[in-house]
């Protein structure tokens, strides 16, 4: 089956060969332990999310509800990486439950993405998919598609500008990922294709 595929990286060309890579670099002192988890190799995308990666945040004072029972961190600027920080935790916790309860399907730290039409790439916008992105083809027998609507920040915050309280919830997020392993459709699914390394690429169509 032929998909499509967005180089968000720029460095993609007709005929490469997408393959993993183990002679990777990361910048923390503990990397063996990825050579242990993954022993065939990590893609780009489990390298960068490999990687430490490291915000600076603005504490502002906050004076709590007396009810209040959640533990909060009053934090200010959190809004500006939550993005980055709560795509992290989600890659790591879908990823441990992957390979708890479903083992077959491919790591998404071993793979890269694509969708079954060019017209798809319409729900991607937000992710900085734009017009001027290239995409090519990728051609795989290996089918796993999942709602990428389950692959939510896994953290909650307050609103920008205002005092703001940083919150995990650990069964909502095991949740999310258990939907997204399993297939399961979400209210408005945003379908993605995960292809297993490793692959070729295609012809550029755009």
């Amino acid at each position: 089956m032929v998909l499509y595929h967005a180089d968000r990286s720029g460095q993609l060309s007709e005929g490469m060969p997408l393959r993993l890579m183990t002679d990777f670099t990361l910048n923390n002192e503990k990397q063996a332990i990825f050579h242990e988890c993954f022993p065939e190799g990590l893609s780009m995308h489990g390298i960068h999310y490999a990687m430490d990666h490291c915000f600076n945040f603005r504490i502002i004072p906050v004076q709590l509800p007396p009810s209040s029972s959640c533990p909060c961190v009053p934090l200010g600027n959190i809004g500006e990486s939550n993005a980055f920080l709560g795509s992290t935790i989600c890659e790591y916790q879908f990823e441990l439950a992957r390979k708890a309860f479903f083992p077959h399907n491919p790591s998404r730290f071993q793979s890269v993405f694509a969708v079954e039409k060019m017209d798809d790439f319409v729900q991607w916008e937000d992710t900085g998919i734009g017009k001027d992105c290239a995409v090519y083809e990728i051609e795989t027998d290996d089918l796993y598609r999942f709602d990428s609507s389950w692959l939510r920040g896994c953290l909650s915050f307050g609103p920008v500008g205002r005092p703001s309280h940083l919150g995990f919830s650990p069964s909502i997020n095991l949740d999310l990922a258990f939907n997204y392993w399993k297939g399961i459709s979400s209210p408005s699914p945003r379908w993605e294709y995960v292809i297993p390394l490793p692959a070729v690429v295609g012809r550029r169509v755009r």
